[in-house]
């Protein structure tokens, strides 16, 4: 009953036939009152919520399908979708963090994290981020250097290069990649010398 439904619901979205969505919605609303568990009826219901406006609706059914399955990423995504719309940047940041908590691997989610604070204009909430990204992965140059681009970015090449200072001055095998960039900021900076 819950793919007769979806695949209704699909064939009268295309056709743009809203009575038909709407009938096909109210099926999926029916089965969840008889099945709460039944993904594919909860998924139309925010669907059909969401289209029609009632974004407030929506959230409150994406919320039960998180609760039934908290490891949907999907779900977390499609949640954020209906936040970006209601505006509230507080809600939004908050499950913005809690979505990386649970995929620290969601390069997506870490982008979005990030771009979140600096819009609010938060560097430290960013940086500290970033360089969370790096206890995580002690090992791998790439978090640090993301650091470094960051900092030089965001609080200018001075600050870049006292965390180069830093990176070099712990050794280990990246050292020279470390002190190459250092010399490259020397150099765009016009201290040409010192930099070769």
């Amino acid at each position: 009953r819950a793919v007769v439904a979806a695949l209704d619901y699909q064939a009268a979205t295309l056709a743009e036939d809203p009575a038909a969505a709407a009938a096909a919605a109210d099926r999926a609303t029916a089965l969840l009152a008889e099945h709460p568990d039944q993904r594919i009826a909860r998924r139309l219901r925010i669907d059909h919520l969401a289209r029609t406006g009632e974004i407030a609706a929506a959230l409150a059914e994406t919320d039960i399908a998180l609760g039934a399955d908290d490891g949907d990423a999907d779900l977390y995504r499609l949640k954020l979708r209906l936040l970006a719309e209601t505006g509230d940047d507080d809600r939004l940041g908050a499950h913005l963090r809690d979505m990386y908590a649970r995929f620290p691997e969601d390069q997506e989610a870490r982008g979005l994290l990030i771009a979140w604070y600096m819009q609010r204009g938060d560097l430290d909430g960013a940086e500290r981020l970033l360089r969370d990204m790096v206890a995580a992965a002690p090992e791998d140059p790439a978090p640090k250097m993301t650091v470094v681009q960051f900092l030089r970015e965001a609080r200018g090449a001075a600050a870049a290069e006292v965390e180069l200072d830093r990176l070099v001055a712990e050794g280990g095998p990246d050292a020279v990649l470390f002190r190459a960039t250092r010399a490259a900021l020397a150099f765009d900076a016009g201290r040409r010398e010192a930099a070769i």
